[in-house]
């Protein structure tokens, strides 16, 4: 976008009051729908929405959750409010639940049914939204007012200030959050790592245990408390094998077996709430370790790696060592 005029030239950091403000004040406004998607889990929501949020504050776009009527996705019931304090407003037309999606329904048999579903949509939510979530972020126009005061601010910088302002539960979640590491039982100083099992082999191949221990290994000189985030209960086991010398913690239940999002949707709405808040306690507890270790194929460890801004963390799949969001 070249050089970053004068009045721009010193970047005051943004807190959540700006952020509030810049999201609600242009007249211009995207429309995203948070945890009603069949196929997306919470993590790849979350770095989705991050990722758009950031598109819109550069270019000036205000940015508004579109309502919920029948929840299909991970979310229990209102999507983002189920677990977070908001942050922006909330717009709602008929189906906007069901036709506001990033990836378009029938686009390739029918390609007129994205255009046709704009102009509903546009003449139908209330307030007034002129783009939604099939729009490319990226290809969204600049506002005819001029640059924004984000326009010239690093990208990946500008979406990891974003993400931890936007982090914030509400009052319920905190409070369940709160008992569930509680419970973990952690140290002020302790390592962590996250194993994904489940349905993750039907994208990647799994990681075995035995990178994540070489690389603990290698990076950590004195065993202590660990941390093991995973979806598979049976992981444990054979993680205290190989790094013998290590406590090891886990929020996982003995009955867990791997995450299988297929399964997780058609869950009752309590229990995917409960499920939800357990991954939002582990979220919590691995980005406040002292050192985190993942996998590059896991949302999960990117929405790690994005709230700790990418210090501290390993990535086991590579030698490149530091996390980039």
């Amino acid at each position: 976008m070249g050089e970053a005029p004068e009045r721009y030239a010193e970047q005051t950091p943004l807190n959540r009051e700006r952020l509030l403000e810049a999201v609600a004040l242009p007249q211009v406004t995207l429309a995203y729908q948070f945890g009603n998607s069949p196929g997306a889990g919470f993590s790849a929501a979350f770095l989705g929405l991050s990722t758009t949020l950031t598109h819109c504050l550069q270019r000036g776009i205000g940015f508004r959750l579109g309502r919920i009527h029948r929840a299909v996705g991970f979310a229990p019931r209102r999507g983002w409010c189920d677990f977070f304090a908001p942050f922006c407003g909330e717009v709602d037309a008929p189906f906007i639940d069901r036709l506001n999606r990033s990836q378009f329904p029938f686009q390739r048999r029918f390609p007129l049914s994205r255009m046709a579903t704009r102009l509903w949509l546009r003449s139908t939510t209330r307030p007034r939204v002129r783009y939604f979530m099939f729009d490319d972020p990226v290809r969204l126009p600049a506002p005819p007012s001029g640059e924004t005061e984000f326009a010239h601010r690093d990208f990946w910088q500008l979406r990891q200030e974003i993400a931890p302002l936007i982090w914030v539960f509400n009052a319920q979640t905190r409070q369940e959050v709160a008992a569930v590491h509680k419970g973990l039982g952690l140290p002020r100083d302790y390592v962590a790592l996250h194993i994904r099992r489940g349905d993750k082999n039907t994208e990647f191949p799994y990681v075995k245990v035995e990178r994540y221990a070489q690389y603990v290994r290698e990076r950590i000189a004195v065993p202590g408390t660990l941390l093991v985030a995973t979806d598979d209960f049976r992981i444990l086991r054979e993680v205290e094998a190989r790094l013998a010398g290590w406590t090891v913690r886990s929020a996982a239940e003995p009955e867990s077996a791997g995450y299988r999002h297929g399964d997780f949707v058609r869950l009752p709405a309590a229990e995917k709430r409960r499920r939800n808040v357990l991954l939002l306690a582990e979220v919590e507890a691995m980005r406040g370790a002292s050192h985190f270790f993942g996998s590059r194929t896991t949302n999960v460890a990117w929405l790690v790696n994005l709230l700790r801004k990418g210090e501290g963390v390993t990535w086991v799949d590579d030698e490149r060592g530091a996390g980039a969001a």
